[in-house]
């Protein structure tokens, strides 16, 4: 089934959706922004989990690689989790994947996070081919 697209499901109201943060700290410097984002995903019916680390401030990153990339391999484990969305990407999100476990995809949204885009797009494709 090479080149077969994987269409994800659509969410649903009362789907979980799990937020990360693969580089910046930013959500952590402005919790109001946050809680705001979180109340509008709720209002829209949806159940919202923020990662372990989404939120520690580590200098110029949210938590150390391998700290965000736990993150994001918690959620892929986590079958309550339907989507994964971020709070803001950066130029750090290349560090963490080495530590990115390979896992089938569910729904994504990276925001300038194209290389952990990428590495998850890539498996995906080989994966795909390999069936």
């Amino acid at each position: 089934m090479k080149g077969q697209l994987i269409k994800p499901t659509h969410l649903q109201k009362g789907d979980t959706i799990g937020i990360v943060s693969p580089s910046a700290p930013l959500a952590s410097l402005v919790p109001h922004r946050v809680k705001r984002g979180v109340a509008m995903l709720k209002e829209l019916g949806f159940k919202v989990k923020i990662g372990k680390y989404a939120l520690k401030v580590t200098c110029h990153t949210a938590g150390n690689p391998k700290e965000r990339a736990q993150d994001i391999n918690d959620f892929f484990k986590d079958k309550s989790i339907k989507a994964i969305f971020t709070f803001i990407g950066g130029s750090n999100s290349n560090q963490i994947l080495k530590y990115l476990v390979d896992n089938n995809v569910r729904i994504l949204k990276f925001e300038k996070t194209v290389p952990s885009l990428n590495k998850i797009f890539i498996k995906v494709t080989e994966e795909n081919e390999e069936q």
